[in-house]
């Protein structure tokens, strides 16, 4: 399960402070975790205090976290601590917290937040949208041979490298067909950043060897096949992005319906 720190290593610096200037929103195990963050990020700058209750001005923000997932015992030690699933942070707040709104900032300043956006100026973004992993697995189950999915080993590791990869597979799928259709989102990129935090976990399973049978072995191949080519085209997106240049798909991107199309799996 991820920890504050785990979950404040993607959060701004003015989240950070916020944090840390609105303690009594929090636990204080985030607000520790949020002072730490900055401690690190800054060696020497001093840290905010906490604003006065009639100071907090309330701004709402969505989130996207992902929940975090338990892994086999069969893959490396420590990995489950390094998954980058997000937990929400509404999990560690306390009551009805106001939450920070996102600038750019160009560097840590020991102040206090600008007034939040107003009703104007506040955007409103669909979270990322969530595979029904389980579904997929199942329906991409429907297509192995009994004999194959005899092996107890095999499956349990089919059921885990596959569940992995729907996770994954549906968020991007999402962000590209945004792209696809010329319209991104405004966070974009952060959204972005959040998929490719799937593609992490998917990609741990890729440090060991599989001894699959044919049709086990061909969807395994499959799916390295488009997690492959999804995470660069996330990459590349997010470079585009920093450069503010024109978000544009490479045409490999087009085919990955059909080779997908063996697992059997219907789009949720």
């Amino acid at each position: 399960m991820a920890t504050p720190s785990d979950v404040l290593l993607l959060k701004t610096d003015e989240e950070l402070r916020f944090f840390v200037e609105n303690p009594s929103y929090y636990q204080s195990e985030l607000v520790a975790a949020a002072q730490r963050e900055l401690r690190r990020r800054y060696p020497g700058a001093p840290l905010p205090t906490a604003v006065p209750t009639s100071e907090v001005t309330q701004t709402v923000l969505t989130e996207y976290d992902e929940p975090a997932r338990q892994k086999p015992a069969w893959l490396l030690p420590g990995i489950g601590a390094a998954m980058l699933l997000v937990v929400g942070l509404s999990f560690w707040g306390k009551g009805d917290a106001p939450k920070p709104h996102h600038t750019a900032p160009t560097a840590y300043k020991a102040t206090r937040l600008a007034a939040p956006p107003t009703l104007e100026t506040a955007i409103t973004v669909p979270p990322l949208p969530r595979a029904d992993a389980e579904r997929c697995v199942t329906q991409a189950l429907a297509r192995v041979p009994a004999a194959e999915k005899a092996n107890a080993q095999h499956l349990d590791q089919y059921r885990i490298i596959s569940r992995l990869f729907w996770a994954a597979h549906k968020p991007t799928a999402y962000l590209l067909g945004q792209v696809r259709q010329g319209k991104p989102n405004p966070v974009f990129k952060q959204q972005a950043n959040m998929a490719l935090a799937l593609w992490n976990e998917f990609d741990q399973t890729l440090a060991y060897s599989y001894s699959f049978e044919p049709v086990m072995a061909d969807h395994f191949q499959r799916m390295k096949t488009v997690a492959g080519q999804q995470r660069a085209a996330l990459t590349e997106l997010l470079s585009a992005t920093n450069a503010n240049l024109p978000l544009r798909l490479e045409a490999e991107q087009q085919a990955i319906p059909q080779v997908l199309a063996p697992l059997g799996v219907k789009p949720n």
